[in-house]
Order: structure tokens, then sequence, then C-alpha cells
């Protein structure tokens, strides 16, 4: 075993070694990577243009072909969310819409659900919900409107009663009520209503009685055959609704007038034929698949069931026959797209390829060997995060898509035409590449913006997370996208940018020369100096005084104990011990869990003291590091693994443990210490003024042999390759992550404070003012903030200038970034833990062999 591990460790540090540099005679390191050029038109072989294509239809839902002249797009009214259908041609240029005359109710609503078989038919299965007009449902509308008309009378009972106060006192209660003392009133009516609206819904709410509710009202459904001018062309009765009773999710036209249809009933989700006649036919079984995702009509014969097995621990594909809806063989080879696509959406293919699959990365053709084939990726297509939901294609090879972003400003779904794009317009484009080790959607819309704003330059991202493979009993990293990384960096594959989830992997390469220093871009710069940013978030990107890692934004986990128990700000190791140890209350708890696994996750934050990347040196051996270790190990067994000794998931805890959770238990002095994440306005104001009000506190942090314990979490890591020869379009898609605008009003729902100075003082100063949302009508209006007391949602007061001070000063005084370990280092400290919990090592011999071998791994790297 010794032998693999240091043949592993040696392997890895060589390559890393080759490629990122040499001594040359003098002695000085030299950037020698050999990187190779970079191929424009191969990088964005699955680039498209894509063009919104405009319609006055509210939210576009689906879009199918009818035939080779007519499409069908469907949407939701924007005023009741009621189906919307409309037809169009090829060119797109006129939408016609189709009254469908499907009836309505007064006492109750109607939903539809579409679909078109692939001969063209559609069809239509309209569900009828009607209450009655005397049916005791729950109206939180009618229900608001009553509380204003009480609420307006109790205040006229109010200004009856000024009628037995003096003449003195009437004058000033009449002066203190003009201009308009109905107006006034009106006001004050709505406030009112306002302020109680949400707690007497929710009352109204809970005696709200869903078996009555259903027991009252009727329930019918009608399945419709339409042709393309909305006209009906049949109308069936669905015979056998009441396994239809909670609603139908989802319907697959598949042919001859039936559709496979999606039901809840009280068993739970169900899969029912659905005749040309009406009648529901049989249930599908599904039993392979615990949570179906999809069911595709492949062609005239076969469907495909596809969703998550846990038999499988994934995917599972499952395809019946389109008449007998018995399990059959795929006539094409399945078993590469199975594992491929784990979270797809799949949809009848055409051409060369038998299915298509959208997922968050793009759109891809999977042929009849099973081999797929990225056909439209999103981000190069300019499009940024998000999935198909529909599409068609066109005769000259284009897609129409309904495009569901998530992320953007706008959100929603958009109509785009798709067109390949023409090799020859990127033949003078330079194109730099991103290696992401944490495909997130802030990246992709960013790089997005930036690419759609610059004709002679793109971004191209590189997903390494999916080379993230872990080993399903110990939840371990079996193979990294940072290993994948370094082995790219050996073959010439040299990007221009790093994207990580920390400092961690930067740094661990650092002493190689990889990463060029962004204080020489910042110095540059028109617009901005190393004064504009927070000095603690710059710091933390360090190595050896060059900027090698820089985050736009970061959070800060802490500690806080109540100051009677302890009065010294951010504690050592010593400290921590002391004061559980000295505590009055031996009943009082460390922290909600005591076992040997929490308490060593707490203190898993400041292992960053035990590794010096830039000296290429680690202190395990430290005896600060053994007292932690010690200290855990007087608390009870760890209760992560199950009997035969894997990890376990299950909250197996009594009753009697839960009031050692929450702020409740920290104000009850069940628990000593309080754990916290310092990122987003509520959550600032949350902790001051609720969580922690009542009696003094310290925020001791996390324990550290300097006593500096507040922790940094970066967000996203950025770093440019020295070897980039577009360093200068490298910093100003960095930069554009941290200019960016923020209006007020949506800055407190983000997490994660910028890294920018002024937009970090905005943040904080918005904890000092009443949170508000702004109506349809464009009217401003301030709610409460409010924090959970263990039983109830308390309202609270903003933070005081003072208050605002304090945790601003903290916050910018916390300069160490949370465990910046490279993939290795993680793996082998996880495993040694691991084994430390089971009972496997004492303390001693994990300390022994964390030493050895993380620092072996460093002395290469450095």
């Amino acid at each position: 075993m010794k032998k693999t591990l240091l043949r592993r460790i040696a392997a890895t540090t060589a390559a890393v070694a080759v490629a990122a540099g040499s001594t040359s005679c003098g002695g000085k390191k030299e950037n020698s990577i050999k990187v190779k050029q970079k191929d424009s038109k191969q990088l964005m072989s699955a680039a498209y243009r894509a063009i919104e294509i405009e319609t006055d239809i509210d939210n576009v839902s689906d879009i199918y072909r009818l035939d080779n002249d007519n499409i069908l797009i469907t949407g939701r009214s924007n005023e009741d969310y009621s189906s919307l259908f409309y037809t169009t041609d090829n060119d797109f240029s006129e939408f016609k819409k189709l009254d469908l005359s499907i009836p309505t109710i007064e006492h109750g609503n109607v939903d539809t659900q579409c679909s078109v078989a692939s001969d063209g038919e559609i069809l239509v299965l309209a569900s009828f919900y009607e209450y009655g007009e005397d049916a005791d449902i729950y109206d939180p509308e009618l229900f608001e409107s009553e509380e204003i008309k009480e609420d307006g009378e109790k205040k006229e009972d109010e200004n009856k009663e000024d009628t037995d106060k003096s003449e003195e006192e009437k004058k000033e209660s009449e002066e203190a009520s003009e201009p308009a003392t109905a107006e006034v009133l009106e006001a004050e009516k709505k406030e009112i209503a306002s302020e109680n609206a949400d707690e007497d819904a929710d009352e109204e709410f809970d005696e709200f009685d869903e078996d009555d509710y259903m027991d009252e009202g009727k329930h019918y459904s009608k399945l419709y055959v339409v042709d393309v001018n909305g006209n009906i062309k049949s109308e069936k009765d669905v015979e056998g609704t009441d396994a239809l009773t909670y609603g139908v999710g989802n319907i697959v036209a598949i042919g001859g007038g039936k559709a496979l249809i999606t039901a809840w009933d009280e068993a739970g989700e169900a899969h029912y034929v659905l005749n040309a006649d009406g009648t529901l036919g049989e249930e599908i079984k599904c039993d392979e698949i615990d949570y179906l995702y999809g069911v595709v009509a492949v062609d005239k014969d076969t469907l495909l069931m596809y969703g998550y097995a846990q038999s499988a621990a994934g995917m599972k594909f499952i395809f019946k026959d389109s008449n007998t809806f018995a399990t059959k063989d795929a006539d094409f080879n399945f078993d590469d797209a199975s594992d491929e696509f784990s979270n797809a959406q799949f949809y009848a293919g055409s051409g060369d390829y038998k299915l298509y699959a959208s997922t968050s990365e793009g759109f891809f053709g999977i042929k009849e060997d099973g081999k797929s084939e990225k056909l439209i990726d999103w981000i190069d297509s300019d499009l940024g995060s998000g999935s198909m939901s529909t599409f068609i294609t066109m005769e000259n090879g284009d897609f129409v898509a309904v495009f569901n972003d998530y992320y953007s400003n706008n959100g929603g779904s958009t109509l785009y035409r798709l067109s390949k794009r023409d090799p020859s317009e990127l033949s003078n484009v330079k194109v730099l590449t991103i290696a992401s080790l944490n495909g997130t959607w802030e990246l992709n819309e960013k790089v997005s913006a930036f690419n759609k704003a610059h004709d002679d330059v793109r971004f191209k991202v590189i997903d390494y997370s999916k080379y993230d493979e872990y080993d399903e009993e110990t939840y371990m990293l079996k193979s990294s996208g940072e290993d994948q990384f370094k082995k790219d960096i050996v073959a010439g594959d040299v990007p221009d940018m790093l994207v990580s989830y920390s400092n961690g992997p930067v740094m661990s390469l650092a002493n190689k020369g990889l990463f060029a220093d962004m204080y020489e871009l910042i110095d540059k710069d028109p617009d901005l100096s190393r004064e504009d940013f927070l000095p603690n978030i710059l710091k933390a990107g360090e190595f050896k005084g060059k900027l090698v890692a820089f985050s736009p934004s970061f959070s800060v986990s802490t500690l806080a104990v109540k100051k009677k128990f302890t009065d010294k700000e951010n504690w050592t190791v010593d400290d921590l011990i002391s004061t559980y140890e000295n505590r009055a209350n031996k009943d009082m708890h460390l922290m909600g869990n005591d076992t040997k696994d929490s308490v060593l996750e707490l203190l898993y934050y400041s292992l960053g003291d035990c590794i010096d990347y830039e000296k290429g040196t680690c202190s395990f051996d430290d005896p600060e590091f053994k007292k932690l270790l010690t200290f855990c190990d007087g608390f009870g067994a760890s209760q992560m693994f199950d009997e035969d000794g894997k990890i376990s998931f299950d909250d197996d805890y009594s009753a009697e443990m839960e009031e050692y959770y929450g702020s409740a238990a920290y104000s009850k002095e069940k628990v000593l210490i309080y754990q916290d994440y310092l990122g987003y306005t509520d959550g600032l104001v949350s902790l001051l003024n609720g969580d922690l009000a009542g009696e003094d506190f310290t925020l001791v942090g996390y324990p550290s042999n300097d006593g500096k314990g507040g922790i940094i979490s970066t967000e996203q890591t950025y770093a440019i390759l020295s070897t980039s020869e577009n360093k200068e379009y490298c910093w100003e898609l960095i930069k554009g992550t941290v200019t960016e605008e923020v209006d007020d009003e949506n800055m407190r729902y983000n997490y994660g404070f910028s890294s920018l100075k002024k937009n970090f003082d905005k943040t904080l100063d918005t904890c000092m003012s009443k949170p508000y949302y702004i109506d349809p009508d464009g009217k401003k209006t301030e709610y409460e903030y409010s924090y959970y007391d263990g039983t109830n949602s308390v309202d609270i007061k903003p933070l005081t200038k003072e208050q605002r001070d304090f945790i601003s000063d903290y916050i910018i005084n916390s300069t160490k970034a949370v465990n910046d370990f490279g993939s290795e280092v993680e793996n082998i400290i996880q495993e040694e833990a691991m084994s430390y919990l089971k009972g496997e090592k004492t303390a001693d011999e994990i300390i022994t062999t964390l030493q050895s071998r993380i620092s072996l791994i460093l002395s290469e790297q450095h």
C-alpha cells in the first residue's frame, strides 16, 4: 500500500512539475509549459446563433409541429394562468390565437394539459374542479377583504370614543389627523390589513379541511381532439376519474387518439393509458423506477420511461411497446447514454439521432449505437444557464426552441430560433478557455454577457466538475476535476483561466509559477485600484505577495458565546477547552449534537493552521492539533455509521435532543456556542437582533493558534494562468463579476458579500432600514425583518449604526480562508478522519500518518 501511495504521489507531483516549470542553468525557475494552439472552430463547434422570436404570447411553455406548414405554441395567461393556444407558420411572422371553446366554471377552475402526437393530432385533457356556490373553500383574497372591512370598522369605533375627550384634546387630535381624515382612515385600513394578512391567512389555512373541500366539490375530466384551426373534432368524457382526484401532471400523446397520463391518487403517483374513447385504461407499472422523470414516444411503436432507480443508484431506462405496454428490449445501445445523461430530459430523435437529450450544459443527439454528439452548447450560443423544454426542427437544420433561463434578470421562458454558426465567422475570433472546477450558473451568466458584448473575443467554459466521482460508501472522491486539470496541463491543454470552489487548488499549485499576479492588472486598471477592494479578501488570495486568487464575493463563518462565559474575542484552542470544561452547568452541551464527528467537523475549520503552501510544510504534529483531537475524544461515539460501518444519513435522534438545536437552545443555555454564517442582510439582522439578542455575546470564532477565528468562505475563486496571452481580457471578465450594480431591493436576497468596498458598504447600510419590495404597480412597500425563536416568527428592528459598524469591522478583520486544501490533501484528511471516527486509529496514529503523507505531497509541490 505504501508503494502504491508513493507512486501515485510521485506521478501527480512530477506531472505538475513538468507542466509548470523547470530549473534553468542559473537556478531560476522559469515557466516552460508547452501550450497547444487553440482551434477556435473546434472549440466552438457547438455554437449556434440564438435569435429571439418576438411574440405577444404570455409565458410561452411548449412548441409542437403539427404538419409541414403549421406549428402550435402554448402558453399561460398572465391574468388567470389559464392555458393559451396559438398557431403560426414556418416564418413565425403571425400568431393566430385559438379559442378552443372549453367551458369555464364560475365557482371553480379548469386546468388543461396538451400534447401532440407524431401524426400531428392535438390532444387536450381538461380537468374541471367545480366547488359549488356554497362550498366552504379557502379564499385568501376574500378573507383579506373582510379583514380590511373589519379593521376599518374598529378604527371608526375608536374615532367615536373621541367624543368624550376635552375640547383641547379634540382640537389637537383634529390637527394631527388633517388634511383628510377619510383618506388617512383608508390608508390606515390598508396598512392594518397588510400587516395582518399573512398571519390571518395562515390561520384561515389551518382551519381549511381538505377532505370537506374534496367531498363538497365535483371533479371530472374531458378529452378533446382539436384541429389546426382550434375546432373541437371530438369530445369525450373521461371515465374512471377517481384515479385523477389530485390532478394530472403530464399527458403524452402516443398516436391513435391514445395518450399516457400521469396522475395522483391516495397511493401517490400513477401512470395510466387514456383511450381514444375517453375510458381510462390499464395502469402502466414501472416498478424498476422509483422516481419517474419523464415519458417519451420514441417512435410509433416504442415508449421510453426514465427516472431514478435506487437499485441502480442512478438513472434507469425502461422501454415499453406502445400497443401492448409490455416491457421490451431497445433496438439500439443505450448503456453509454444512460450513464452520461443522468440529469437530462429526453425527446424523440430525428435523422441520424434516435433520441435527443437536453441538459444544463447543452443539447445532444444520441445515435443508435448509443454514442452522443453535442449539437448545441448553451454558453457558446450566448444563452447562459438554463435548459430547453420543447423544440421543433426546421427544414434548413435550425431549431426553434423554448429555452428556460432560470437565472437571468428576466427569468422565465423565451422562444428562440437557433441557427448553426458558420465556421468562417469564428476564424478571426480569439477563443479563451476557462477551466471550471465547479460549474456554476453564475459563471455561465457572466461569460454569456461578456461574449454578447464582444465580437473579437469569446470565452469558452470547460466544465471539469463532470470528472468528480465519489465512492458510494465513503463519499470520498475517487477522481476529481482538479486531477484532470493537472493532466490536461501536462498534455499542453492549458486554459487561460481557472475558476474554483475555493483558493485551495490555486494555492496548492502556486509554487510552480502557474498563475499570473493580478495585482499587475489591477494597477493598470483605469477604473479600479487595490484600495477599492476589501483588504482581507486580497490578503486571502495572496501567495508570496502576489495576488494569484481573487473572489468576487464571500461569507464569514464564526462562533458566538455569551459574554458571561468568555469575553475574549477570537479564542485559541486552550480558550475553547477551558471555557467548556469550566462551565458551571455540566449538562450544557458544547453544541447541538455532542458527538465526536460533530465536534470534529466543527474543529475542521481550524485545520488551515496546519498547512503552509508557501513554505511547503505542514504541522499536524503540533501540540495544538493534538489538543483538538484529544478534546474530541471526550465526546460520544460517532452517529455517522450504520452497523456495517457505512456512512448513514438517517437522523435517528431522540425527541429529547430537539431542545439542543437552534437559537432557542443558545438563549436557554442548553448549548455553549452558536454557529452562524455571515453572508446576507437578513442573516445579519436576524443574528444580532434575534438569535443573539437579550444578552451580551462575544464572537469567538473558530479556535486557532493566533486567535483569529473568523473564517472566510469564498463563493468562487478566479485565477489567470501565467501562460495566457490575453490576461487583460481575463481581468475584464473578473472585473465584471464584482463591479455590477445591484439595486437595493435585490441586494438583500444575494448570498455573499461583495469584495468591492462600495458594494460591501452598501449591503451593510441596507441592514439599517426596513426591507421592502416593489409591487406590480411600482409602489414601494416596507415590511419587518423577522427571525424564528424556536416556536414563532418574531418581528425585529433593523440594525443600529453601532451594530452595523461592529459587524462590518468583524467581517473585514477576518483574514483566514476556509481550509485552502487541494483535492489530494483533502482526501487524505477525510480518509484519516474516517478511520479516527470509526475507532480504527488513535489520535496519535492519525497525527503521524497525516504529517507523513501530507509532508510528502507539499515537499513535491514546493
